[in-house]
């Protein structure tokens, strides 16, 4: 079974990632970025590359099985799972 990924875009953006029951890893994307209080764009093309640039350097995107999705819009929802292959 693959891992699931938790994934908050909005202020303080942040993600989780559990291997079945345990917390493996969480990021808080503001550390990243050195973009106080972080959120991902609601543009499109924009959060594409957000997930290109700032996401897969820190998840492989073959081990996600599942999406917890927290207030995210429909495109980035569905941009997640296109990227993730979920």
């Amino acid at each position: 079974m693959g891992k699931s990924l938790s994934f908050f875009a909005r202020h303080d953006a942040n993600m989780s990632v559990y291997n079945e029951d345990n917390i493996e890893s969480y990021v808080e994307f503001e550390k990243f970025t050195k973009k106080r209080y972080f959120s991902f764009s609601l543009n499109k093309g924009d959060f594409r590359r957000e997930i290109s640039d700032i996401v897969l350097p820190h998840l492989n995107p073959h081990e996600v099985s599942r999406l917890i999705s927290n207030w995210l819009t429909n495109d980035q929802e569905e941009i997640l799972r296109e990227t993730f292959q979920i």
